[in-house]
């Protein structure tokens, strides 16, 4: 649910919950095991290859050094 205090022009821009929850259950299993330093771009997720795949190309460099 989104609060009501967020701006109004925001909303549009957010990704809907289907869009992010195939990356986020991977995120949480054995299969991220030692994945660090990186975030992962739910909108270059694809279902169609393997998870490992998917997640290869999704995986992008953390905003720190």
């Amino acid at each position: 649910m989104i609060p009501d205090s967020v701006d109004p022009n925001i909303r549009p821009k957010l990704l809907a919950p289907e869009i992010i929850a195939t990356p986020l259950l991977w995120l949480c299993s054995a299969q991220a095991d030692g994945v660090t330093g990186k975030r992962i771009v739910a909108t270059r997720w694809r279902a169609d290859p393997p998870p490992a795949e998917a997640a290869a190309a999704a995986k992008d460099g953390a905003s720190w050094p």
